[in-house]
């Protein structure tokens, strides 16, 4: 997987560090648009904590992924209240590879 960093996270609140964290954890797990999309939607079912969707907006162009900070997490997941850089792009997704085993 090849993701580019394109920006700060701010620490808006104290929660913004471990959801970045947790969709961090999405992204390594998954291998295509769609498990990603998968697990994203995991986070934000009731239960799990803060929903991501009050702190982060994201999207997929084609086969890319990309993730974006909003300023006030209090505002409504609809408006544009976000800071202007991404904070990151899944550029490539790759299949998993597990990692060698030596005994």
């Amino acid at each position: 997987m090849i993701i580019r960093l394109e920006g700060v996270l701010y620490k808006t609140d104290p929660w913004i560090a471990e959801l970045f964290t947790d969709i961090l954890n999405a992204l390594g797990g998954a291998a295509t648009p769609a498990e990603l999309h998968q697990a994203l939607l995991r986070l934000c079912r009731p239960g799990h904590g803060p929903d991501p969707r009050r702190y982060f907006r994201w999207g997929f162009d084609r086969d890319s992924f990309w993730l974006q900070q909003r300023m006030d997490q209090c505002l409504d997941p609809n408006t544009n209240g976000l800071y202007p850089h991404k904070l990151l792009t899944v550029m490539v997704y790759n299949d998993m590879n597990p990692l060698p085993q030596t005994n």
